[in-house]
């Protein structure tokens, strides 16, 4: 071969694409390879090759990314807030968001499931705030707390994406039977966010005067999952007393001061003639706040009122009952502080809006009670919601 003629034939005034402005619907986020390729279009954005024609479709181009910091995040801790609430704590590498990470946060996802029912994981909430690194599930009840252990996990989404979670930890479930000879049995499941959990049993006495417990530790318990807790080596049998349970787990690891509390149970002490004793482990009463009422004047669930299961204490013995209403825009509808008085069938909320006067719109509303106990001033604290319909009127 002389030489290679290239049979261009080029129209006037016409040159081959030398630059490429690359816009992007949205960034990187992750380092490896990208291949671009064209396709045929009628936008009237030409690429020409170097012999000035217009390129066809699947030309290819090959772009390499690796500046990208590497993405790192994990949940810390999973614990139960005083009998409240549970709390998750994650972290993330610093380097991620410190590289400028953030113009590709959307959200952190709080992923959830109950471990006792099973099932997969479910988005509880989301967290805007890319520097946010606690969370706490407010959506849980008391009752759910003595009955189920939950598993959390976080997830990320950037770039409208959501990245796999890295782990999930459940929260410590402390469970009793009931009182034999004399040993109330404790048990709890494994705590997972730490490879080698280290447990420990407490009880309290409530002060009154304090309105709070003073705990005490009965044993360092190592990686055990049971304790026989013996009322006569800790309570004083020949006076009445209020008492409750936890057990904590920390861990082994340098640096980890987290700690991870299980639910609270409360023993109800209450000695008779000749010191028998006769104690159980009490629930202060289960309320029943229903789910939907009907206010239209039928006499058939009229009201919004609060009552409790068969076996617990009666409403009417709680010293304080508040509570909140919120419509779905977060705006408040109706507040109590003093709803203790009227917390009957006959007289609980009618559904009437407190800023217009008028009844509400049939819907969804959230409700806030606060309710304590005026023996032990015990606080419970529940959240949900519940649906007015008028039955069409």
């Amino acid at each position: 071969m002389v030489r290679l003629d290239k049979h261009c034939n080029k129209f006037a005034g016409q040159t081959a694409s030398d630059s490429l402005d690359l816009i992007l619907e949205k960034p990187f986020d992750i380092n490896g390879r990208y291949i671009l390729f064209t396709k045929t279009g009628n936008d009237g954005n030409v690429l020409t090759d170097e012999c000035g024609f217009e390129l066809g479709g699947n030309f290819i181009m090959i772009i390499d990314v690796n500046d990208c910091p590497p993405l790192f995040y994990t949940v810390e801790n999973v614990t139960v807030q005083e009998d409240k609430n549970i709390k998750v704590d994650w972290k993330v590498n610093p380097e991620y968001f410190a590289k400028g990470a953030e113009s590709v946060f959307s959200a952190w996802a709080i992923l959830k499931r109950n471990t006792s029912a099973g099932g997969g994981f479910y988005p509880q909430d989301y967290v805007d705030l890319y520097t946010a690194r606690t969370w706490t599930d407010a959506f849980v009840t008391e009752e759910e707390l003595d009955n189920v252990s939950y598993e959390y996990a976080i997830q990320l989404i950037q770039n409208g994406e959501a990245l796999a979670p890295q782990n999930q930890v459940n929260s410590i479930l402390l469970q009793t039977q009931p009182l034999s000879n004399g040993f109330l049995p404790f048990s709890w499941n494994n705590y997972t966010g730490w490879s080698n959990p280290q447990y420990e049993f407490f009880y309290g006495e409530f002060e009154q005067s304090t309105s709070s417990f003073q705990w005490t530790s009965v044993s360092p318990l190592g990686n055990t999952l049971n304790y026989d807790f013996e009322l006569g080596q800790y309570i004083d049998q020949t006076d009445s007393g209020y008492y409750a349970f936890k057990v904590q787990a920390t861990s082994t690891d340098p640096g980890n001061n987290f700690v991870s509390e299980s639910n609270w149970l409360y023993l109800d002490f209450r000695p008779e003639q000749d010191s028998i004793v006769d104690s159980t482990i009490v629930n202060l009463g289960t309320p029943y706040i229903p789910n939907v009422f009907t206010p239209d004047n039928d006499k058939f669930h009229d009201r919004f009122w609060i009552s409790l299961e068969e076996g617990g204490r009666n409403y009417r013995q709680y010293a304080q009952v508040s509570i909140e209403v919120y419509n779905r825009w977060g705006k408040l509808v109706y507040e109590n502080s003093d709803f203790g008085p009227i917390n009957t069938q006959s007289q609980g909320w009618d559904g009437t809006d407190m800023n217009s006067g008028q009844q509400l719109a049939d819907g969804v509303y959230y409700y806030i009670i606060n309710m304590k106990d005026p023996e032990t001033f015990t606080e419970k604290n529940y959240k949900g919601h519940v649906t007015i319909f008028k039955n069409g009127q």
